[in-house]
């Protein structure tokens, strides 16, 4: 809860020396968390149902684009 992506794959490069680079974005954060952005495909996935058990694949929303 509370955690900042970004910056943690920052502090990853400074303090290790790596090139790390995230492969997913989260669509919504904490309890408004909706799903996932596949970086290296491109494209959004949804976990749709009580418990997520339905993944839902479309397009990447337009305000994640950039």
């Amino acid at each position: 809860m509370g955690a900042d992506p970004w910056s943690a794959i920052t502090m990853a490069r400074e303090r290790l020396g790596i090139n790390a680079a995230s492969i997913q974005v989260n669509i919504g954060i904490e309890n408004g968390l909706e799903g996932v952005v596949d970086l290296v495909k491109m494209k959004a996935y949804y976990f749709d149902g009580d418990n997520g058990e339905f993944v839902r694949e479309e397009d990447v929303p337009q305000d994640l684009i950039a």
